[in-house]
């Protein structure tokens, strides 16, 4: 993964994902780690499969089709930091999953890492990409404006 921004040469630390639809039920979100500086960001083989597997493993029944029926055709977005911290408390209740815990010791270590992601200092489309072994999608987004502080 290649982030893109024409006014920001810092960017580190957002977090892009991925929607994979396999089967006829629920989407799957696969998330990529936080970028470097340069924005790059890599998801190995085994962290897109065990991401995808995890799915079905905590939901049997919300979600269906394999890997080697997923569609190629991906949607690329930045993870919804304002989502998260919406329902952080919930979300630091739940246990982790079978990846997770290769990851996090605990679930408030998972969602800390999450809400710590630059991602609300940017603004991005969704964007539909073709998954091509070895291919590097590039992601363009944006640097939202700073508000101006006013002295009173």
């Amino acid at each position: 993964m290649q982030v893109l921004c024409d006014d920001e040469r810092d960017l580190s630390d957002l977090i892009v994902q991925m929607r994979v639809q396999a089967g006829t039920k629920n989407s799957r979100y696969i998330s990529f780690p936080k970028t470097t500086r340069d924005g790059k960001a890599s998801l190995a083989e085994e962290d897109f499969t065990e991401q995808f597997q995890d799915y079905g493993r905590m939901a049997l029944m919300d979600y269906n089709g394999s890997i080697e029926d997923a569609s190629q055709s991906v949607n690329v977005t930045l993870f919804d930091v304002a989502q998260m911290r919406q329902h952080a408390n919930n979300l630091k209740r739940w246990p982790l999953t079978e990846y997770e815990l290769s990851l996090w010791k605990t679930s408030e270590e998972r969602v800390d890492y999450f809400l710590s992601c630059r991602n609300e200092l940017f603004f991005s489309f969704p964007q539909n990409e073709e998954l091509i072994e070895d291919r590097v999608l590039h992601y363009k987004v944006g640097r939202k404006p700073q508000k101006a502080v006013t002295a009173l």
